[in-house]
């Protein structure tokens, strides 16, 4: 599985990969101890103690890429590849960058679009309408790279939702709603994360727990039953609907367009 990952500058795209990172890097605990753990950077294990002691990662300065391994166990149940793109760069032209941008969007299974709750929850009807135009142009990239792919998601995350509340929700429902109107082919999720503690969003391993889940469900619909994939599927289900409340939290893109 790819999941690439795009979102504007100092939008909090990086501590939340780390942060995600960190606390999946510990596992998710059973009665025999930590059963099901994510494996294989110890970069982003760095920059989540440092977290851990107050400081925060700088922003992405070039293209990051992340070879993972999600375990249960010593044995090995999933691979996934984590890229992280420079802020901005989707929208140059001409730049090698750019063109490396597409490449791995065109080789992605998902893309994790980050937008920051306060920033659309602060904004003017002006600045508004610009917002939603920017995502709605993001959604039609996206989309242009879906088409033909049996396979393809889109995971809206909305940063430091600790700092809104719930008039600003509806405010950011209004700029969503209408720049996923235009979307026709895509099917994704939104979800509200926040690295620091709060009873309105979820920590990042939730929302990455749930984007391998989907990742593992993918590869049983595809005849990869192994019993090592089933169960640890099987596992996170249970797991994020005891920390969720069952799947609430995650607001299809269909139920926001009015589409079936």
């Amino acid at each position: 599985m790819k999941l690439v990952m795009y979102g504007p500058s100092f939008v909090g795209k990086t501590a939340f990969m780390a942060k995600g990172y960190g606390l999946m890097n510990k596992g998710l605990n059973s009665w025999l101890g930590p059963d099901i753990v994510l494996k294989g950077s110890p970069v982003l294990k760095d920059m989540y103690r440092d977290m851990e002691r107050g400081r925060y990662p700088d922003m992405t300065s070039q293209l990051g890429t992340y070879e993972l391994h999600l375990k249960r166990g010593l044995r090995n149940v999933m691979d996934f590849t984590w890229v992280d793109i420079r802020g901005g760069s989707i929208h140059e032209r001409g730049t090698f960058e750019r063109a490396r941008v597409e490449s791995e969007l065109f080789n992605a299974d998902a893309l994790m679009l980050f937008l920051s709750s306060p920033d659309l929850a602060a904004a003017g009807p002006s600045e508004a309408l610009d917002i939603a135009r920017d995502i709605a142009e993001l959604l039609e990239t996206a989309e242009r790279f879906a088409r033909g792919k049996s396979y393809f998601k889109i995971y809206m995350v909305l940063t430091k939702a600790d700092l809104i509340d719930a008039s600003d929700k509806e405010r950011i429902d209004v700029i969503l709603s209408a720049a996923l109107a235009g979307t026709e082919e895509l099917d994704g999720y939104l979800f509200y994360v926040t690295c620091e503690r709060s009873g309105i969003a979820h920590s990042p391993d939730v929302v990455m727990y749930a984007v391998l889940l989907d990742g593992l469900y993918r590869l049983i619909e595809n005849g990869y039953d192994k019993r090592k994939v089933v169960k640890t599927a099987d596992r996170l289900s249970d797991w994020i609907a005891e920390e969720t409340g069952d799947y609430a939290w995650r607001v299809e893109f269909t139920e926001r367009t009015g589409r079936a």
